[in-house]
């Protein structure tokens, strides 16, 4: 900050701004670091650091939720209630990255601010294994989080805004000694389709499928048939259009 109240002043040039920054982010890098490593030897930082929480901020990497705190975790956004989430995957490795979490409504609101750590305490970020840590494209790794305790009253206060609907939820119930290892999944519900989301609204999904397929049957013409054995372009869009139909609001990707 006081290097870019001195660019603003003048005092500074734009090539020594650009060195502050880049000084800023080494040393906050390194201090990261440290804390990991000795997160990694069980060594607990002392108390709470504002050099520790800047650097944590400053390293961390924005990354996208494939869902609406507003419609899971209201109380999220509404009163600060912090729900944990954790990485499903990697869990063996070593975090190489913290992240900042943010979903996919247009709200500036929507994000995760405050994680539960493994001791129980808050923080600004959370501590995350991404693929290809020095790779150039290791900011665009995809990693599974959960997040849990949320349950019938989120979903009872959650509303469809944005129109995103339920996501993919699991009852999960500790059962020691089992082949499991102690955890067993008792209950698991896809999300919910599109098509029960556009009925909320107010919508018919089913006209507006007639309505598409018959749309696309009167564009259609001879020179639409694609090669023998080869739906027409009109057919596939009725199927596409049907299977967005049936698919959940939020993302989804194919390997």
């Amino acid at each position: 900050r006081e290097a870019e109240s001195a660019f603003a002043l003048g005092v500074m040039t734009i090539d020594e701004l650009a060195y502050a920054e880049a000084l800023f982010d080494d040393v906050m890098g390194s201090v990261l670091a440290l804390e990991l490593d000795r997160s990694d030897c069980g060594v607990a930082a002392e108390g709470p650091s504002d050099a520790l929480e800047a650097a944590k901020l400053s390293q961390a990497v924005p990354c996208l939720g494939n869902v609406s705190i507003f419609r899971s975790a209201i109380d999220s956004w509404a009163i600060g209630q912090p729900f944990p989430l954790v990485p499903l995957a990697n869990l063996h490795r070593r975090p190489n990255r913290v992240v900042k979490m943010y979903d996919l409504t247009c709200d500036s609101d929507g994000e995760v601010k405050r994680f539960v750590t493994s001791k129980g305490s808050l923080s600004p970020v959370l501590p995350v294994h991404i693929a290809g840590d020095d790779a150039a494209d290791a900011g665009e790794g995809r990693f599974l989080c959960a997040m849990f305790l949320l349950g019938a009253y989120q979903e009872s206060m959650g509303n469809y805004h944005n129109l995103f609907g339920q996501v993919c939820s699991a009852t999960i119930s500790s059962a020691e000694g089992s082949e499991t290892g102690g955890v067993e999944i008792v209950r698991l519900e896809r999300a919910e389709p599109a098509s029960s989301i556009l009925a909320q609204a107010g919508y018919d999904p089913q006209e507006m499928k007639y309505r598409v397929e018959t749309r696309a049957a009167m564009n259609a013409s001879n020179r639409e048939e694609g090669e023998e054995g080869e739906e027409a372009p009109s057919s596939r869009l009725a199927v596409l259009f049907d299977g967005l139909l049936q698919d959940s609001s939020y993302l989804f990707h194919t390997k």
